[in-house]
């Protein structure tokens, strides 16, 4: 098609897409290496904008088929553009130098390369104002993180692990924009989405004013979406550097009663860091498919209990708890248990991220945290309510308990707002919530896997959606989500997480306590009498999670709602 449109870089670029897909399941030949060495080549004297890509696709294949002098001739070819063009093409060309040194046995400067490279990615990330845009952006530095923790493996090198890991991992942790919170177009677009789904919702039996709805809200969800993706950043955090960031994340070791484990992916294989008050240590735990099963089944069977569906829960229970621990963290169980730590903060991959951890064994009976980064949980754990924050609690319609739960939840605060009813609509929810030491949300949650920044909490006047709360101007401090699926989330980029909780987390909110998979309305309300007991006696979120645990365990639809709820930050 480029041929007969006259553009032959765009020809030769479609042949080496062609090429790379032809040896995806076989080495390549060393005529394959000769063919796209060519293509590169030809690329570069076209002036074609994507030469740089094209020569590090021509200098893997080569390297695939052992021709190492070709690969390191355009390894050095694609380094060119690493202190010019686009930002991206400048990661490329940090790249292609990580792997010419790696090449030529030179990990000094193949770590300094990775670094670089990643830099020049964080100060790109930082000009995006769209959370959805910066989590995408982290995937062109998937590979820079992968060289980088493949040597620290080697080496058995704990804290580079650490380090490393923490490179991608800050997403979550930036501070979102704040350019579009006060946008007309933007509240009146969401209003609009928010009473043509309501529609829907109320609409039976007319197919065709169905369809006229849905194509109506897909409508102004595109116009959201694009105008999200247009805005721009604001201005970076005065702490944001990568080099600010990381410098400390190596050095750094948990104080006494807490136990860090930091999970990562490599080739396949998943890895455990755990950093206690006396050692960091490195573990190989397992197959990492074979952990994102278990977590699937996991899940399974928490909706399942939370039905009635499940025979022999005790057992099926425990039984599911040994084999998370077994494969996800192995030998990092016996390292956590050695350490007496009363909490545990658990830095996961965004694969398995939604286990019901406290169904673990070694973690049933301590303090859980699930944080983006060990620097994020540490900015959450130091942050403090505000002095003249209020309490919120807030029920949306349809639930079974017709939320009557929150004269119950009332009760445990001085002086709450509670919003239920019609008085609970998107913009008073949202200008209460504004500001407040500690909000409760009890509403049906959707989690949109078509789009993240769309899944919703269903209030009085329809869908809360993530791009509402990040009109927010300052976020509870803590929040508690007792919403179906409100904790759920979907993988973005090289290993972020895009859902209402992250949108919540990079706000500013510290602490979110949100289920993962559809809970027991009924169950659901014991445990947050108990939650919130905890927090008006002066607890914190995590700790607080845990001794509600504890009241609910000797009942097993009780323990698997409880499992169902994690805590997010501190």
């Amino acid at each position: 098609m480029f041929e007969s449109q006259g553009r032959p870089a765009w020809a030769d670029q479609a042949r080496l897409v062609a090429l790379g897909a032809a040896i995806a399941d076989r080495l390549p030949s060393r005529l394959d290496a000769t063919r796209a060495s060519t293509l590169a080549l030809r690329l570069r004297r076209l002036g074609f904008e994507n030469a740089a890509h094209a020569h590090l696709v021509a200098a893997r294949i080569a390297l695939a088929a052992r021709r190492t002098d070709l690969s390191i001739s355009h390894l050095t070819a694609a380094a060119t553009s690493r202190r010019r063009g686009s930002a991206i093409d400048r990661v490329t060309g940090w790249l292609a130098q990580a792997l010419l040194c790696r090449t030529m046995n030179n990990p000094r400067a193949m770590l300094a390369a990775c670094s670089r490279g990643l830099d020049v990615l964080e100060e790109y990330r930082l000009t995006l104002g769209a959370t959805e845009a910066r989590a995408t952006a982290t995937t062109h530095g998937r590979e820079l993180v992968e060289i980088a923790l493949r040597h620290a493996v080697a080496t058995n090198d704990a804290h580079k692990a650490v380090r490393w890991n923490e490179r991608l991992r800050s997403t979550q942790w930036l501070p979102s924009s704040a350019q579009d919170r006060a946008d007309p177009a933007l509240v009146a677009e969401l209003a609009a989405v928010r009473d043509v789904s309501r529609q829907l919702a109320e609409q039976q039996g007319d197919e065709a004013a169905l369809a006229r709805l849905r194509r109506r809200r897909d409508q102004l969800e595109a116009s959201v979406r694009s105008r999200a993706l247009r805005r721009e950043a604001g201005p970076a955090p005065v702490d944001s550097s990568p080099r600010a960031r990381t410098s400390t994340a190596d050095r750094w070791r948990p104080p006494d009663g807490i136990a860090l484990v930091e999970l990562f992916e490599l080739d396949g294989t998943l890895y455990a860091v755990t950093a206690t008050s006396r050692r960091t240590k490195l573990h190989e735990v397992g197959p990492a498919d074979a952990a994102a099963t278990s977590v699937q089944h996991g899940q399974t069977l928490l909706r399942r209990t939370a039905r009635g569906a499940a025979r022999h829960t005790d057992q099926l229970l425990a039984a599911a708890g040994q084999q998370l621990q077994t494969r996800l963290l192995g030998p990092a169980a016996a390292e956590i248990e050695r350490s007496g730590a009363q909490t545990v903060v658990l830095v996961t991959t965004a694969r398995h991220y939604a286990a019901p951890w406290t169904l673990l064994p070694v973690l049933a009976e301590r303090g859980v945290s699930i944080s983006p980064s060990s620097q994020a949980w540490r900015r959450a754990d130091a942050a403090r309510p505000p002095r003249d924050g209020h309490v919120a609690l807030v029920s949306g319609p349809g639930l079974a308990t017709g939320g009557g739960e929150l004269g119950a939840l009332a009760a445990a605060h001085k002086e709450p707002i509670v919003l239920t009813g019609p008085d609970a609509t998107a913009e008073r929810v949202l200008a209460t919530i504004d500001r407040a030491a500690l909000a409760h949300i009890a509403a049906h949650g959707t989690f949109r896997s078509d789009n993240p920044q769309f899944s919703s909490l269903r209030l009085a006047d329809g869908p809360l959606t993530v791009f509402d709360l990040e009109r927010l101007h300052r976020p509870p401090h803590r929040i508690v989500l007792a919403s179906c699926d409100s904790g759920v989330m979907a993988p973005a980029g090289a290993d972020e997480l895009l859902g209402l909780v992250t949108c919540l987390v990079s706000l500013g909110t510290t602490g979110v306590l949100a289920p993962i998979s559809p809970v027991n309305d009924a169950a659901t309300v014991g445990f947050m009498v108990a939650v919130h007991a905890g927090l008006a006696g002066g607890l914190g979120l995590v700790e607080a999670a845990r001794q509600a645990r504890e009241k609910h365990a000797d009942d097993a639809l009780a323990r698997a709602t409880a499992a169902s709820f994690l805590v997010f930050g501190a």
